[in-house]
């Protein structure tokens, strides 16, 4: 999905409030830690069988708050660019495709400084008042700063 589509999506969405979007899509917030021992993953995305989706996150609550706030707003993104056939994965790196964790990341960082009055010049203050990890954040601004939508939007946003 191109930066385009994925910033009209995110003009479409009814709030900036990740915790009201996701109750409104009925998706369900749950923190264990403790499922989360074998794996370097942060989240997790499910639907069962009843078609009841739900995110589990790998910390407790009120662990991370500002980090919390960027991986739901990335397991959004999946679901809001890749449709329910994106529930059953894990946010893990290592074992899913680039392309669609580069979408997702995308879709998280556009929702998250759409917000913002003013977006920081500086990716080590942008990172942390984002909670996107400095590492995701510079692999993507790289890859999108030829991105004539993507960065057209930064522009009027800084």
């Amino acid at each position: 999905m191109q930066s385009t589509e994925i910033i009209e999506q995110i003009k479409k969405l009814e709030s900036s409030d990740i915790y009201e979007l996701l109750n409104n899509r009925g998706i369900h917030i749950v923190h264990r830690p403790d499922l989360f021992t074998f794996t370097n993953s942060d989240a997790r995305i499910i639907t069962d069988i009843y078609g009841n989706t739900w995110i589990f996150l790998s910390f407790a609550d009120g662990e991370n708050p500002v980090f919390e706030n960027f991986v739901l707003w990335h397991e959004l993104g999946h679901i809001e660019t890749r449709g329910r056939s994106a529930t059953s994965r894990a946010f893990d790196h290592s074992t899913h495709d680039h392309e669609e964790e580069v979408e997702a990341n995308t879709f998280a960082f556009l929702a998250l400084v759409s917000k913002m009055k003013k977006i920081p010049s500086c990716q080590m203050e942008l990172a942390h008042v984002t909670g996107i990890p400095y590492i995701v954040l510079s692999e993507l601004m790289s890859r999108l700063r030829r991105d004539e939508a993507f960065m057209g939007y930064l522009m009027r946003k800084g």
